[in-house]
């Protein structure tokens, strides 16, 4: 039995998995939820396991030895492999997920995702992810980096709440209501959306009121005060200047006009000073 059936079959079972967690959904039985989300878990953890061990056997071969020798060696080539992302859970930091599921695990798992998921440095990126997870998805890149740029949030955390709740909308009842974050679903409502573009930018929005930590954003507000304490220091000096330039100015009239008086007679200063 090779690595690659047994990754098939594991991967067949977590679709069933996931189909009896949206059954158990859609009844409201939190137990089963929980149950199922425990031995899903599981699954992915044995799967990680056996997709690394097919990499390091196809490494091995391409480079003409086995993976005996290659474990000898000291695995230099699976070390740096960029399977896991260094820093990959540190934009959880950035947000209160506690509330998004019932789940108690769900930050975990979400955790657990990212520690696989890579940099996802640019829609190619993004693409090939969501096709290695689920080739039929609906999700595209494009989609997340629109509702990222209405909402600016953590395309990884985005994905991987995603990629949990509906496998990009192609598990439970993410495939009809176009809700591949299953926001706003409860035991006793599901929420629809009118687009796919809908659902994942709900997801970005969702995230988006439940920042931790918030950048400073310029607001016109601040605009207007930075402009009004500019002006008045640009005001301060100028005045100074002014001032300067005033009575230097003064003092230099005093004595042209005091020149004038010496040099040209003037007949009305006189009558003026009668």
């Amino acid at each position: 039995m090779n690595i690659e059936y047994l990754i098939q079959l594991l991967e067949n079972k977590l679709i069933f998995l996931t189909n009896a967690k949206a059954q158990a959904f859609m009844v409201g039985d939190l137990n089963t939820m929980n149950s199922t989300d425990v031995e899903m878990a599981q699954v992915n953890d044995t799967l990680y396991k056996l997709r690394l061990l097919l990499s390091a056997t196809q490494v091995a071969t391409g480079a003409n030895t086995d993976i005996s020798t290659m474990i000898a060696a000291g695995m230099t080539a699976v070390k740096n492999a960029p399977i896991i992302y260094e820093g990959a859970t540190a934009c959880m930091s950035a947000y209160d997920i506690s509330t998004y599921a019932t789940d108690p695990l769900h930050e975990q798992k979400i955790a657990n995702i990212l520690q696989t998921m890579g940099a996802m440095a640019d829609s190619s990126e993004i693409d090939l992810y969501i096709d290695s997870k689920a080739i039929s998805s609906p999700v595209t890149a494009m989609m997340i980096l629109n509702a990222v740029q209405e909402y600016p949030v953590d395309v990884r955390l985005l994905m991987a709440i995603m990629e949990l709740d509906s496998r990009f909308g192609t598990a439970g009842v993410a495939v009809d209501t176009m809700n591949p974050g299953n926001v706003g679903n409860t035991g006793t409502a599901i929420r629809n959306y009118a687009s796919w573009q809908e659902g994942v930018t709900a997801v970005a929005e969702w995230l988006s009121r439940h920042r931790i930590l918030n950048q400073a954003v310029e607001t016109p507000e601040n605009i207007q005060e930075e402009t009004v304490e500019t002006s008045s220091e640009n005001n301060t000096d100028d005045n100074a200047t002014s001032t300067e330039e005033l009575v230097e100015t003064t003092e230099n009239t005093e004595t042209a006009t005091s020149t004038e008086e010496v040099i040209v007679p003037d007949d009305n200063a006189t009558s003026t000073e009668e």
